[in-house]
């Protein structure tokens, strides 16, 4: 960056780092590893979209408009319809709806309305990447550390310790990115007494909510009567959709909050894609079947993996939901940071070191894929131990 360029740049923004996915993404676009192809794991299961979901696109790009800034009504009032059914509340599609372009859009655009300088956001973690998205408005991410040996079950009283008059949000996130923790109906219960005893409100991202494993079942904070109100609801067609390529999420909430959410959303992007948009539409309210088995593959393949690599150094929690393993490297007497970037470089595994989620003892890596390439990504993982144990 040049003097004159790095002029014009705030010093918040020049203090910020990339977000670690893109990063990863960025150099498997322009390099090759040292060893082997590129690995083709995502974070999501790996199925095509059907065809009525690509047919509501095609007819919806056929007949270009602009979408109202609220979104589609017809992906509104499916979004309502799908969580009335799940969680028993009637959400108004009119006034308490308000499509983005994605999930990461839907967290800024509520973190934008919400926080001022000095706020706080409660986050345990490990935890998704915030930093660019809560520390540029002056506010601060409060992290308080989950910890592994419990199977990083949330330590409810250290949550709780963790929160001042500051504090104005509780960033709930189930199931949780990296460590796959699906939060149970009592600990949500439990959440929402602690957000009311003080006051904050509850920004719940379930963008994997339909990816849980082992017979679990998702409970959103919107179902508990008494969370409704100061619950801030994210998800994502993204993962549990298995539509990545289209950028579409959403946000819910009591209807004055959602009221100041669209006026911000406005400012920014005036209103979401209307062919993206047309095929969330359908995906939410059309046949569900290939929706089945989205979880069970994602499932087999965690299984898969954490069968590969029991008898070794690398440790892991075993995930409850979502599309990653997360491990635990510092058995090898590394960091996450050289592990991760000796899995990309030489063998084009696309693992995100832990310490751009608080972990720096982890690495991240998605497990989205077919079986063969599964095992090529195990073989990869056993090599990558032999290399750091020769170096040791």
């Amino acid at each position: 960056m040049s003097k004159l360029t790095e002029h014009w740049i705030s010093s918040v923004v020049q203090s910020l780092p990339r977000v670690a996915s893109r990063v990863t993404a960025e150099w498997a676009l322009h390099n090759n590893p040292e060893e082997g192809d590129l690995l083709s794991l995502k974070p999501y299961p790996p199925l095509p979209a059907p065809e009525h979901v690509v047919h509501a696109a095609q007819e919806a790009a056929a007949h270009p408009h602009s979408a109202p800034a609220r979104g589609l009504l017809s992906l509104r009032e499916g979004i309502a319809r799908s969580l009335d059914d799940e969680c028993g509340t009637q959400i108004d599609p009119d006034r308490e709806v308000l499509v983005t372009n994605g999930g990461m859009n839907a967290l800024h655009v509520v973190f934008l309305t919400l926080l001022e300088s000095g706020d706080e956001v409660i986050v345990p973690s490990p935890c998704y990447f915030l930093e660019g998205l809560v520390e540029r408005l002056g506010a601060r991410l409060v992290f308080v550390p989950m910890d592994e040996s419990r199977g990083f079950e949330w330590d409810l009283e250290r949550i709780e310790d963790a929160i001042t008059e500051r504090s104005k949000i509780l960033f709930l996130n189930t199931p949780v990115n990296p460590t796959g923790r699906v939060l149970t109906l009592e600990e949500l219960r439990q959440i929402g007494k602690i957000a009311e005893a003080h006051n904050i409100c509850v920004l719940a991202d379930e963008s994997y909510d339909r990816l849980t494993y082992d017979g679990r079942k998702h409970v959103s904070s919107l179902a508990l009567p008494a969370c409704r109100e100061r619950t801030i609801l994210v998800r994502s067609f993204t993962k549990s959709y298995v539509m990545p390529a289209w950028r579409v999420g959403y946000i819910v909430a009591e209807a004055g909050l959602t009221a100041s959410f669209l006026m911000m959303f406005e400012w920014i992007n005036l209103y979401a894609n209307q062919v993206c948009q047309a095929a969330a539409a359908a995906a939410i309210t059309g046949p569900q079947e290939w929706l089945a088995e989205a979880a069970l593959l994602l499932q087999a393949n965690r299984d898969r993996v954490l069968t590969g690599i029991e008898s070794g150094p690398l440790s892991n929690v075993k995930p409850q939901g979502g599309p990653f393993v997360f491990l635990n490297v510092s058995g090898l007497g590394v960091g996450g940071d050289a592990f991760a970037d000796l899995l990309l470089r030489r063998f084009g595994v696309p693992a995100i070191s832990g310490s751009a989620l608080q972990a720096p003892r982890h690495v991240r890596i998605p497990i989205g894929a077919t079986r063969d390439t599964l095992d090529e990504f195990v073989s990869c993982l056993h090599r990558a131990v032999e290399c750091v144990q020769e170096q040791v």
